[in-house]
């Protein structure tokens, strides 16, 4: 007897769980660190909004804030949940939501509307504790950047959810 050898070609996809959060434990950051309220807290898992519970990402009092996440790879986003800190302290509001299939050119808001194939969101109110954006598009990295020139950004978790 002789011996036969094959070649298979697998193409490995990017795993989906089963709630569609792609977002879930990808690297985050954000534009400064407010104390231990580091980017990774909102795509922990854990939405609540309870600023003591160690689950809130948070920046500093900063010139347009933002917060982002690389998902590692790109997906067809469906939607883009939103969950805020829920104390009512560091509202939500006059805010973006960007997405991209490449790495954005800078952390200026303005610039990175302009870059190249960056779809975006904009809501000039005050957002709700739970925010569902309907995307439709497909993107690697999500950003949201509030526009106000002295504010505070604070995001329990950010679910992107894949179409």
């Amino acid at each position: 007897g002789g011996s036969d050898t094959r070649t298979v070609e697998i193409d490995v996809l990017s795993t989906i769980p089963a709630d569609g959060n792609v977002a879930l434990g990808r690297a985050a950051i954000q534009s400064a660190t407010d104390g231990g309220a580091i980017a990774s807290r909102a795509v922990d898992g854990n939405s609540s909004g309870d600023f003591s519970l160690d689950s809130v990402a948070q920046t500093i009092s900063t010139l347009t804030p933002l917060w982002e996440v690389d998902l590692g790879a790109v997906y067809d986003i469906g939607t883009i949940e939103l969950y805020l800190r829920d104390d009512g302290v560091n509202l939500l509001n006059n805010y973006y939501v960007l997405v991209s299939e490449n790495p954005f050119s800078s952390g200026n808001l303005n610039a990175a509307l302009t870059d190249p194939g960056v779809w975006y969101y904009q809501d000039a109110g005050t957002a709700d504790l739970l925010e569902s954006i309907t995307v439709g598009v497909l993107g690697r990295y999500v950003r949201v950047q509030m526009a106000g020139v002295d504010d505070v950004l604070a995001l329990a978790e950010v679910k992107v959810i894949s179409a």
